[in-house]
């Protein structure tokens, strides 16, 4: 009895580390299905304990179709995301949570030009939970406006 469990838990580790929703690949490939743009991290790690989920920092989004020297359209310095072992079971794509800390949209100056990349959103991803503190959106000639995080991204 206890050689199967032992197996059991073996081949149940072995699954979930390939198949693992968490990891940097998978997260950027979600984001990137998500808004039309490139994700980059400069820090990453998964989590398992308590929940499975991911820590990232210094996240950088580049609009798809804008000039190389563009600025990036969204930066967050950290963002968690989390998420319940059974919903990795039975409700594959769903998260409880996603945390953005200094999150910045910066806006390009009026009449940029944008490519056309044929990009559509494909993400089967659902959220329950998004909260943005320190959140700024900054347009092109350095105005800093503040954006009121609990008014508009909680959900």
């Amino acid at each position: 009895m206890i050689a199967v469990l032992a197996v059991t838990a073996c081949a149940a580790v072995i699954v979930l580390s390939r198949q693992w929703p968490f990891s940097e690949n998978r997260i950027a490939k979600s984001l990137q299905e998500t808004f039309p743009a490139t994700v980059t991290f400069q820090k990453f790690r998964p989590t398992y304990f308590p929940h499975p989920g991911c820590v990232a920092e210094g996240i950088v989004f580049r609009r798809l179709g804008m000039p190389a020297q563009t600025p990036a359209i969204v930066t967050i310095q950290h963002m968690k995301i989390e998420g319940h072992y059974l919903d990795i079971l039975f409700r594959p794509g769903y998260l409880a949570q996603i945390v953005a800390e200094n999150f910045q949209v910066h806006v390009p100056a009026l009449g940029t030009k944008v490519e056309s990349t044929g990009w559509k959103a494909t993400s089967p991803t659902s959220v329950s939970e998004k909260f943005f503190s320190t959140a700024q959106c900054l347009r092109s000639r350095g105005l800093i406006l503040p954006i009121p995080c609990g008014s508009i991204f909680r959900s």
